[in-house]
């Protein structure tokens, strides 16, 4: 049971992650955008 918690962990930080990869790509994209 404790191995299946850590993993569900494991994935929800894995999932936060990504978020925030893409949300630091999007914000990228317009300050780029803004700067051409």
């Amino acid at each position: 049971m404790e191995y299946t918690n850590a993993r569900l962990e494991c994935n929800a930080a894995d999932e936060r992650a990504n978020i925030l990869a893409s949300e630091v790509i999007g914000l990228e994209e317009k300050v780029i955008n803004f700067l051409i």
